[in-house]
């Protein structure tokens, strides 16, 4: 599967911010999108060449940028994406349109001689700053993982009281497994992975009638944590 274009992502990051109350971090945009696209794990860790983050998260921050200069999306504050009225309003918007008119307006900008920022050869004013920003997010994450791997065995091993690195996906049997290990033994349970996890190992982490558990990437340990 290719990976899908910008203006591919609009409405459905128009959709997951309705579903998710109408403010979302990037990080819940990118996750919430994935699955309502039903995105294969392959396409998810595809990285973006000359970015430190993936296609799927560098895409998404154009289709913002653009919903943003559309007028379907604010920044509440840094890292916090809103629906504005209009994009709560909106079921569905004219990807075609929207694109016309935000690259109209910078037609109309650099005519007035107006000096754009420009990513990669595709120019829209204010979205370097969301590529920037996205990046940033991203950035310590991929610091704390390369210091992670770069451990030796037995430091490791004390640091995540149980040896478990993962260098590609983590899938949904192990949760299942973990799940199981938590049964009469604590009320919710945290999985702290220096790998990704696979679209259906997150919804098996929220499967009804199962114990709760919150995923988390970058940090190893599989230890269930009491809140009685």
């Amino acid at each position: 599967m290719e990976t899908p274009r910008y203006y591919d992502f609009m409405n459905p990051v128009l959709v997951a911010l309705r579903e998710g109350g109408g403010t979302l971090t990037n990080e819940e945009i990118v996750d919430a999108v994935a699955n309502l696209m039903h995105l294969p794990d392959d396409v998810m860790n595809r990285q973006q060449q000359g970015h430190n983050m993936g296609e799927v998260e560098y895409r998404i921050a154009w289709a913002k940028s653009y919903l943003e200069k559309a007028g379907y999306l604010t920044q509440s504050t840094q890292g916090v994406w809103a629906l504005t009225s209009d994009g709560k309003a909106a079921h569905a918007v004219d990807v075609r349109a929207i694109v016309t008119d935000v690259r109209k307006d910078y037609v109309t900008r650099r005519k007035e001689k107006e000096p754009p920022q420009t990513v990669l050869g595709d120019t829209v004013e204010g979205a370097s700053a969301v590529i920037a920003e996205v990046e940033e997010e991203l950035g310590w994450k991929q610091q704390v993982l390369n210091a992670l791997l770069a451990m030796p065995p037995d430091a490791f091993e004390r640091l995540s009281q149980r040896c478990k690195r993962y260098a590609g996906t983590v899938s949904s049997g192990t949760i299942r497994d973990f799940c199981g290990a938590m049964i009469g033994r604590a009320d919710k349970g945290l999985i702290i992975s220096t790998g990704t996890f696979s679209r259906d190992a997150r919804t098996e982490a929220v499967r009804d009638g199962a114990s709760a558990i919150d995923l988390r990437q970058y940090v190893p340990c599989h230890i269930p944590l009491r809140l009685r």
